[in-house]
């Protein structure tokens, strides 16, 4: 994997893929190891080989909960790392005379440096020592000094390369990750109010019709609204001006929502508002108020000063809107009605459904 074409999923995909390779191999280690004392082709050790295989039950476990949930990479790295230290030291204890088994330490603190932390990986290079050097205090003729001496060194100088290259790596992930955010950010935002664009409301309103297609939400309403006679605003005073009132009003109307809702500049001085839990006269007494704080807020332009209207259309989702581009074409609708009344106005789009069920109980009526 060529590193420059990387990116964070990637990278923790990666990451998910290698430690899948370990729980596969130490699984199939362990309980090739079990299968060959329990039929008699190595040594009678079978306390050793049944610890063996409950090691391997448990990283077949920690596979298995893997592919579940990759996300919980961390937590799973941190269990492996500390059942390992405890599997290795039994593993130690059991055969004294076999201290070559202290060599497993070696790839576990590098393992707990790459894929837990700083801090746990210190943990298990601190735990490794003490545990190596009480069993040099209490177990005659463990280890030759020098082979003690150049153990000691090995993980300590395995564990400082290990911690600044995870360091590097942490850097790296960090530092790709906010670059993707960035991206994200200027695919789904508007780049001159900051609110959404079209594309961002787009995503964003499918999870809102999810829940309100399973009942989550009580009510959902989208209004579409734009600046009246903005065409004259950039003709009188030009489109820096033009654009200081797109501003204003992104940033007014941001302020009278809830966070729940969703505001996304559509294009022009075209705005939409997604509101969950808000029915349409709900919606209407919203719209009311933020002709008030848009009153209270006109735009100097040297000695003059100009205030801004709005005309919007508002549509309540029912039945009859299948997806966002239905219940924002009905809001539309009501935008141009609210415009032939008059401009600085709004107008609720009418419920098809409930027209529908009137005729259609008028005809049974008649009939």
């Amino acid at each position: 994997m060529q590193t420059e074409n990387m990116t964070p999923s990637s990278f923790i995909d990666f990451k998910v893929g290698t430690l899948k390779l370990i729980l596969i191999l130490a699984t199939l280690i362990n309980l090739g190891f079990s299968a060959f004392v329990f039929f008699g082709l190595l040594p009678d050790e079978k306390l050793m080989a049944w610890t063996n295989l409950a090691f391997s039950v448990e990283t077949l476990w920690l596979y298995h909960s893997l592919r579940r949930r990759p996300e919980s990479l961390h937590s799973i790295s941190t269990v492996l790392a500390f059942s390992g230290l405890a599997f290795f030291c039994l593993m130690a204890l059991w055969v004294p005379d076999n201290s070559f088994r202290l060599i497993w330490f070696l790839p576990l603190t590098i393992f707990s440096f790459f894929f837990t932390n700083a801090v746990i990986g210190l943990m298990i290079l601190l735990l490794t020592l003490c545990f190596i050097l009480l069993s040099q205090t209490y177990i005659p003729n463990y280890l030759s000094q020098d082979a003690l001496s150049s153990l000691l060194l090995c993980l300590i100088a395995a564990a400082i390369l290990a911690h600044h290259f995870s360091k590097q790596i942490y850097a790296y992930e960090t530092a790709i990750a906010e670059q993707n955010q960035q991206l994200q950010q200027l695919v789904t935002h508007d780049q001159m109010t900051g609110v959404l664009n079209r594309q961002g409301m787009l995503e964003a309103s499918g999870q809102y019709f999810n829940l309100a297609s399973r009942h989550y939400i009580s009510a959902l309403c989208l209004v579409v609204f734009d600046i009246d006679f903005f065409k004259s605003i950039n003709d009188n005073y030009g489109h820096l001006m033009g654009d200081k009132s797109i501003k204003l009003v992104a940033k007014l109307v941001t302020k009278t929502l809830r966070k729940s809702d969703l505001i996304a500049r559509m294009g022009g001085d075209e705005f939409v508002l997604l509101l969950p839990e808000t029915n349409a006269r709900q919606a209407e007494k919203l719209m009311k108020k933020i002709q008030m704080v848009l009153s209270d807020n006109p735009i100097a332009i040297g000695s003059e000063v100009v205030h801004i209207r709005f005309s919007a259309g508002i549509a309540q989702l029912s039945p009859q809107h299948a997806s966002f581009k239905e219940l924002f074409k009905s809001a539309d609708e009501a935008l141009y009605k609210a415009k032939e009344k008059g401009r600085n106005q709004f107008c609720l789009a009418p419920d098809k459904t409930e027209d529908a069920e009137d005729a259609t109980a008028q005809q049974s009526g008649s009939d």
